[in-house]
């Protein structure tokens, strides 16, 4: 992807491989360096997933109930902290010797 240059549809062609590979059976993290990318790519490729009958979110949302329902999405976009977050606070849940709330 980095051989890409600025507007020439790295965000399509990221959303089409996302939207193959969900049709494949597999769930999709489509992982951006910020919350306004994941955003905008995951608005311009709605059309084109909904074609295809797959449902994508976002978990960038401040609210952890809404990020845990957007995992059940066959495609996810969201940002590097908002994945680090949800994975973290699934793993100290599934652990309970590990308590990240008292802290």
């Amino acid at each position: 992807m980095q051989q890409v240059k600025t507007g020439e549809g790295k965000t399509l062609i990221v959303g089409m491989l996302a939207g193959a590979k969900a049709l494949l059976g597999f769930n999709v993290d489509v992982v951006s360096s910020n919350r306004d990318l994941a955003e905008s790519g995951m608005e311009k490729c709605q059309p084109f997933f909904k074609l295809l009958g797959l449902k994508a979110a976002i978990n960038c949302a401040d609210d952890d109930d809404t990020n845990t329902q957007s995992y059940k999405a066959h495609i996810v976009y969201g940002d590097v902290g908002s994945f680090q977050h949800d994975w973290l606070r699934h793993e100290s849940e599934a652990d309970p010797e590990v308590n990240f709330k008292s802290r």
